[in-house]
């Protein structure tokens, strides 16, 4: 954990992940860094949609050079170190908010047809309903079917 994450969040955020029992944070390493380390399957990812990798300066488990390393080999990708740690979002939820904010509007405004009903990633429009998204002031329309309507 980040040593400049609020107290109250970094020992509830310890707390949490403590009560989980004997053996679980092994578990959870071994999965993390052996069961599902993907890695060298980064030149399968086709590129078509942006990923975006995210982790903070404090993380002992996948590190920023290991991140760093990682987005090298993935098309399409970027790479956000940021001033945190291994749990951001309860370590410090204002700060990964900070963080996370614009990396989702890269992502609203990329404005893709609704890719889970088949539509191809070329330009091609869905004959779905439109929501209105609002972002300070501002919208456009995105499909309202299997879509969360978030206003940041």
């Amino acid at each position: 954990m980040s040593p400049e994450s609020p107290d109250e969040h970094r020992w509830e955020t310890w707390w949490l992940y403590a009560n989980g029992g004997p053996g679980i944070f092994k578990g959870d390493l071994y999965f993390y860094s052996v069961d599902s380390d993907f890695r060298e399957h980064t030149a399968k990812l086709s590129g078509r949609l942006p990923i975006y990798f995210i982790t903070g300066t404090y993380d002992f488990a996948c590190t920023p050079e290991m991140t760093e390393r990682t987005a090298e080999k993935v098309k399409n990708s970027e790479c956000i170190i940021f001033d945190g740690g291994h749990f951001p979002t309860s370590e410090d939820p204002a700060k990964f908010k900070q963080v996370v904010t614009p990396v989702l509007k890269k992502i609203l405004a990329l404005d893709l047809p609704d890719w889970r009903s088949g539509s191809s990633l070329s330009g091609a429009t869905s004959n779905r309903p439109q929501a209105q998204i609002g972002s300070h002031g501002s919208s456009r329309t995105a499909p309202t079917s299997g879509r969360r309507v978030i206003d940041l």
